[in-house]
């Protein structure tokens, strides 16, 4: 069964709240813990950079451990830093065996990368600046033409420009400068390193999935008992959570700055500073009401890209229904993610597209993922899995079954053969 963490109902959530009430539920005594072992890594140099190491003390930090780092840490170095055994066990119920399907698949994957390499390709980086360009040149357009068409267009290539971006936060920061696209928009790439990067990668889907959290009890994925609202109405108001999603945070975040709560980090005023040049071509009403609105049409086009064609639907376990025997961490992600077939680098860095090795390797470039597809196949053959493709209309009703749903599914294998849930 898994443990309710910490502070989940809080009324306001944020990632760092989230982070706070995993220290206390970790119980790691301000050391990091990697399985059943305590280190102190106060003064390891994080080839990641440090931020990662600064944002995850006192936590439990065997999932981005094993997940972030595709080939593996030299266990001499480890040893370093290593300071005693962890009290009592793990509160996380995945594993990462050596015979399991990800240690499996990981070896497999290994070669492949060592050869590609796992950086940003030209590609990757010219698609992604260009959707700044195309940003700032509406934007400027903007300044000068405002109007509600144009608003939309604008607020359109934010919202893939943010998407796109996405994908660099999760790499090291030295190479990943454009990672600060993402703070172009309402939202904060160092809040979503950890609800997005920390908390939904590795926690998909469960009750540590602050991704799911956020929008309740105005909507619920999970199956529990459920009000005529949220079972009914919830299907049309998603859609407006959806929409103002990204003014909902940027205010928030401003609320946390203003309590002392939260750092203002120097990214954090690039949206200020976009309505500090509108307001110097038009009135306040004019430059208010145009920022506001692409600020939400970027929102729209993120949550809604990665909400609907991902992670909710009917054949995906939710935290309430019953999970499989075997608490393999690969596993888990093949039972809580699905994808688009989606042919495109630049759709697959706009829609959040080859999700589920995504998923699987997180800090390796969006580019070298469909090298990695014939090795995800041959595993789960070998483990007498599937992984179908779905559509998107397929994803999107998917979606509002599971807000109505209320009964718990069980995911246990009745035997091996049987490996796909009806």
């Amino acid at each position: 069964m898994e443990e309710y963490p910490t502070d989940r109902d809080v009324a306001l959530k944020s990632s760092l709240r989230w982070l706070k009430a995993k220290v206390k539920d970790d119980k790691c005594e301000g050391l990091w813990r990697i399985h059943d072992q305590l280190y102190d890594l106060s003064k390891f140099k994080h080839p990641g950079g440090n931020s990662w190491i600064e944002l995850t003390k006192g936590t439990d930090i065997t999932e981005p451990f094993e997940t972030m780092h595709v080939q593996d840490i030299p266990q001499a170095l480890l040893e370093k830093y290593r300071v005693r055994p962890a009290d009592g066990p793990r509160r996380y119920r995945y594993t990462f065996r050596e015979d399991g399907f990800y240690k499996t698949l990981k070896r497999k994957v290994k070669p492949i990368l060592k050869r590609s390499g796992t950086d940003s390709s030209f590609q990757t980086k010219l698609i992604q600046d260009m959707l700044a360009f195309c940003f700032l040149f509406f934007f400027l357009a903007l300044c000068k033409f405002p109007n509600l068409g144009l608003s939309i267009l604008t607020g359109l290539c934010l919202g893939m420009c943010s998407s796109c971006a996405h994908n660099f936060f999760h790499q090291a920061d030295y190479k990943s400068w454009r990672r600060f696209y993402f703070d172009l928009s309402f939202l904060s790439h160092r809040d979503w390193r950890v609800s997005h990067a920390i908390s939904h990668h590795l926690y998909t889907n469960s009750l540590s999935d602050i991704e799911v959290s956020a929008v309740e009890p105005f909507i619920y994925f999970l199956p529990r008992e459920k009000s005529f609202v949220q079972r009914n109405i919830s299907h049309f108001y998603v859609y407006v959570f959806n929409f103002l999603g990204f003014p909902i945070e940027f205010v928030k975040r401003v609320f946390f700055v203003l309590s002392g709560e939260q750092e203002l980090l120097i990214e954090n005023l690039l949206p200020v500073l976009q309505l500090a040049i509108l307001l110097f071509f038009n009135d306040l009403h004019t430059s208010f009401s145009v920022w506001f609105l692409y600020h939400c049409t970027a929102g729209f086009w993120l949550i809604s890209t990665s909400v609907t064609t991902t992670h909710h639907h009917p054949q995906l376990y939710h935290a309430g229904d019953v999970p499989r025997e075997d608490t393999d961490w690969g596993l888990h992600q093949l039972d809580t993610v699905r994808d688009v077939e989606k042919k495109n680098l630049a759709v697959v860095l706009t829609t959040f597209g080859d999700h589920l090795l995504h998923h699987l390797f997180p800090s390796v470039d969006h580019s070298k993922l469909p090298q990695l597809y014939p090795a995800l196949y041959e595993t789960c053959k070998e483990f007498k899995e599937t992984y179908p493709f779905k559509s998107v209309p397929d994803m999107v009703l998917g979606m509002h079954k599971r807000i109505s749903n209320t009964e718990s599914k069980s995911f246990v294998r009745e035997n091996k053969s049987n490996n796909l849930i009806k």
